[in-house]
């Protein structure tokens, strides 16, 4: 019985295989398809992703009450309370144009924010590759707004107490809907 040498599978086999594997089995299929699926698209191109309609919907409600709610900091920092529509309301007096005009600030930033967001969505399938710059700087500006508008929630007082919570929890209802409405006006083709 012979013992092989290294050197003797390495001469006969490379040069018998197309592969260049020294142990005899050839990685190649010599023209023979191989079975099982196939890859139809390039790779240069990577297959879209459609959202869900709930999905678009869901997150422009989500970025429209967000916004909402960072409208109502920044018009507490100005000195318009929302607590004051109440005590509006409440009162014998007409409402003040400057109570009531924080619900529709409110509103009309909520309807903004969603409506744009849920365009988008809606309208440029995933993956964006295209757009990784424009979605760095976007994702850059976006935390260092909501980092601002954080510090300014913390440095205001504002009124305390049931009125002040149950006014803005109707607000953002209010949001809620808007942005749901606009979210669906965006999204109609």
């Amino acid at each position: 019985m012979r013992l092989l040498h290294i050197d003797d599978l390495r001469t006969n086999d490379v040069r018998k295989s197309e592969s260049g594997f020294p142990f005899g089995r050839k990685c190649t299929t010599h023209g023979v398809p191989l079975p099982g699926p196939t890859m139809t698209t390039p790779i240069g191109e990577l297959p879209r992703t459609e959202l869900s309609r709930a999905l678009v919907y869901v997150t422009g409600i989500t970025c429209g009450v967000l916004a909402a709610i960072a409208t109502e900091i920044l018009l507490r920092r100005t000195g318009i309370e929302i607590a004051d529509t109440w005590r509006s309301i409440a009162s014998a007096q007409a409402l003040q144009m400057r109570s009531v005009s924080v619900f529709w600030f409110m509103a009309g930033s909520a309807f903004v924010a969603s409506a744009v967001v849920a365009a988008a969505l809606s309208r440029l399938p995933l993956p964006w590759h295209r757009l990784r710059v424009l979605r760095w700087l976007g994702g850059a500006v976006l935390v260092l707004g909501l980092a601002e508008v954080g510090h300014i929630a913390s440095a205001t007082g504002g009124h305390g107490g049931g009125a002040h919570a149950a006014m803005s929890l109707a607000a953002l209802g209010v949001a809620a809907l808007v942005a749901l409405f606009a979210a669906y006006f965006a999204t109609r083709a």
